[in-house]
C-alpha cells in the first residue's frame, strides 16, 4: 500500500478552519492556478471559483484535480460539521421508486 502524506500543522489548521480545500492543498504543491489548471486540464476559471467557494466543482472535475494534485478526491471536498447537522441513518434514507 501507498505510505501517507504528512502534513504541516499550519495546512491542517487552515482545512480545519474551513479554507477551501483546493487552495490549501494547491498552495501545498506550489502550484500556481494556471499551472494547476494545465496540469489538470481543468479551466482556470473554474479553479477559481472553486477556490473563492463561489462553485463546487463536479465530480469530473473535482477528480482531474485530485489527480494533478496527487490526492484523492475525499480530500478536496470540505465538510461544515455542526451539532444541527446530521446524516441520516440506514433507516432514514427516502427508498421510495421514483418514476
Amino acid at each position: 500500500m501507498g505510505e501517507e502524506e504528512l502534513l504541516p500543522s499550519f495546512v491542517v489548521d487552515q482545512l480545519l478552519d474551513g479554507k477551501s480545500p483546493l487552495l490549501v492543498w494547491r498552495k501545498q504543491r506550489n502550484l500556481t492556478q494556471a499551472e494547476l489548471a494545465r496540469r489538470s486540464k481543468v479551466n482556470r476559471v473554474q479553479i477559481i471559483d472553486i477556490e473563492a467557494g463561489r462553485k463546487t466543482g463536479s465530480v469530473t472535475t473535482l477528480s482531474k484535480l485530485a489527480v494533478a494534485l496527487k490526492i484523492c478526491i475525499d480530500d478536496l471536498v470540505s465538510l461544515a460539521i455542526s451539532s444541527d447537522v446530521s446524516c441520516p441513518t440506514s433507516g432514514e434514507y427516502d427508498t421510495t421508486p421514483r418514476s
